[in-house]
């Protein structure tokens, strides 16, 4: 049923002090399930602007509850949005550095948990791996709730390649 002032205040607090004392290397942290841009916002200013970070955005989707989101220490050089009727939107930061092009998708694949999202998901995949194709040559990190079954190699079916690991969280970050 949702969440008074309080209790949001308190879980923005929370969060903005669990990536304090874990990412805070991180110069780039990504998010699935984000209500809208303002919590982003809130969790910068909730202490998280003073450690540098400084930049954020959500790939809203009109008719969606939640998106993916990002923020960042660094600006992206481009913010893309890559979606599907009917699906969440893959964000996708450019950044430029030393030289070198740097994709960071960020995705939140379609839920498991309905018979109709089986057929949606391998969409979101396919569309992945058009991102990833169009984006060869240059370095790109692929993150996100896949929302995958590791147990029947569905993973397979989203990225082909050398992956580095599809269920531990990471963090990337500068010198």
């Amino acid at each position: 049923d949702g969440y008074d002032a309080e209790c949001y205040e308190k879980r923005i607090s929370n969060y903005a002090k669990f990536i304090l004392n874990n990412m805070r290397d991180a110069d780039v942290i990504l998010f699935q399930e984000v209500e809208n841009s303002s919590v982003l916002e809130d969790l910068l200013e909730a202490g998280l602007k003073r450690k540098g970070y400084l930049y954020y955005g959500s790939a809203a989707v009109e008719d969606g509850v939640l998106s993916t989101g990002f923020i960042s220490k660094e600006k992206p050089n481009e913010v893309l949005f890559h979606g599907l009727s009917g699906s969440r939107l893959i964000m996708e930061l450019v950044f430029d550095i030393d030289g070198e092009r740097i994709h960071i998708l960020n995705i939140h694949g379609s839920s498991r948990l309905s018979e109709a999202n089986a057929n949606k998901r391998m969409e979101e995949f396919s569309l992945l791996r058009s991102i990833l194709s169009s984006n060869s040559g240059e370095l790109s990190i692929v993150m996100g709730d896949f929302n995958v079954d590791l147990k029947t190699g569905e993973e397979s079916i989203a990225l082909k390649g050398t992956v580095e690991s599809l269920n531990s969280p990471i963090s990337i970050s500068g010198d």
